[in-house]
């Protein structure tokens, strides 16, 4: 199965690369994410990678974008609801942030995530992780990895990477390495990545971003003061949030809040969360 998996990707890197290239390999990851107070869920990512781009995306948010877009319910706003928890209960570790690397230029990226009510999408240069490369080394699903250790916007990950997989590419924006990175862990104990799956792509897989036509372009400064701003409010400062944005109809405008048992959960503050780049 090995032998046959490098051969494909050898007869796979002559394909020639188009305005948006074909998908060639599927990566899997499954990600041990802790938020700020130490709770933690683990999260099904992918990893798309053509020849000369990847994108990186949540395996459940597009699951959950799929379903939303065939909902019906006809004006039905009780409808709608109950549908949407029932999709937020099938998707329960979705997660908006995707990363397409190698676009628009060859050396940046385009990172889209969204806060509250808000798509945003911002450019950057790619960033240059100075690889400390070590001796140590470990089996991985079958694959013989070496291990380096690297900051990345403000956290060190120490990663495992597998030569005989000659993808320069990895989980996130950890990148640059002689071989695809097969499991990677930063040393605050926050993200543990781990390999769940490496397969040929699809034949109609492309390597895109996905629900980001009508996002809002901003820079990485202004995307990182909104999302300082809006981390652990309360549901019902989100909700005021939401609705000043003009996510929902005005007279809907929820002022009490409440959880299964049908207790009022309007000023009980979330979690605030851990990001995979601090700074």
């Amino acid at each position: 199965m090995k032998k046959n998996l490098l051969i494909i990707m050898t007869l796979l890197m002559t394909i020639n690369t188009l305005a948006q290239e074909p998908a060639l390999y599927h990566v899997t990851y499954d990600c041990e994410a802790k938020s700020a107070a130490g709770a933690a869920k683990l999260y099904r990512w992918s990893l798309d990678i053509g020849k000369t781009t990847a994108v990186f995306y949540n395996d459940n948010e597009r699951g959950f974008n799929e379903d939303l877009a065939k909902l019906h319910v006809n004006g039905d706003p009780i409808r709608a609801l109950e549908q949407m928890d029932a999709l937020n209960k099938k998707y329960p570790t979705k997660n908006s942030l995707q990363v397409l690397l190698g676009s628009p230029q060859k050396d940046k990226y385009t990172y889209f995530n969204s806060i509250l009510n808000s798509k945003l999408k911002y450019e950057e240069p790619l960033p240059e992780i100075a690889w400390q490369l070590a001796d140590s080394s470990k089996t991985i699903s079958g694959y013989e990895c070496r291990q380096a250790q690297g900051t990345l916007y403000g956290r060190t990950w120490t990663v495992w990477y597998a030569i005989e997989l000659p993808l320069n590419y990895g989980p996130y924006l950890l990148r640059g390495l002689p071989g695809l990175i097969l499991d990677a862990a930063d040393n605050e104990g926050c993200f543990h990545f781990m390999l769940a799956g490496i397969e040929k792509a699809s034949g109609n897989k492309t390597v895109s971003l996905f629900m980001d036509k009508d996002a809002q372009k901003c820079t990485r400064k202004r995307y990182l003061k909104m999302r300082t701003e809006t981390n652990g409010l309360s549901q019902k400062q989100i909700v005021d949030r939401v609705l000043s944005q003009g996510g929902y109809d005005e007279d809907a405008s929820a002022t009490e809040i409440t959880d299964d048992k049908g207790n009022d959960i309007s000023d009980q503050v979330l979690p605030k969360k851990n990001f995979l780049d601090k700074e």
